[in-house]
């Protein structure tokens, strides 16, 4: 039986997604925060599947309905390769952390 979610969960839900967006950002439980937006980018590709086959659907009213539908897959591809590269970021906080021999346990 299909229930409607309320407010309440939807705002915990972009919460989390907000947070984790800035654990991304500053570079702190890397393997943590890579990893699950490479998970979460790669649930929402089916969603948009039929628009990788026909990228030039238009509406009833002659409008593009499936715009920069690669632009989806470049994105997949450079989560995968942050995932990969995780070693090389030398930019963030926790890669920081680790020359300065403090708080190996957020890597």
């Amino acid at each position: 039986m299909y229930t409607k979610l309320n407010l309440q969960d939807r705002l915990d839900g972009i919460a989390l997604l907000i947070l984790l967006c800035i654990l991304v950002a500053i570079g702190i439980f890397r393997y943590f925060s890579y990893t699950s937006l490479l998970i979460m980018h790669f649930f929402t590709l089916p969603r948009r599947w039929e628009g990788f086959f026909d990228p030039f659907a238009l509406n009833t009213r002659g409008f593009p309905i499936n715009r920069n539908q690669v632009i989806d897959l470049a994105v997949f591809a450079a989560f995968i390769a942050l995932v990969l590269l995780i070693r090389h970021d030398h930019y963030s906080v926790s890669a920081w952390a680790a020359r300065k021999g403090r708080g190996k346990w957020w890597l």
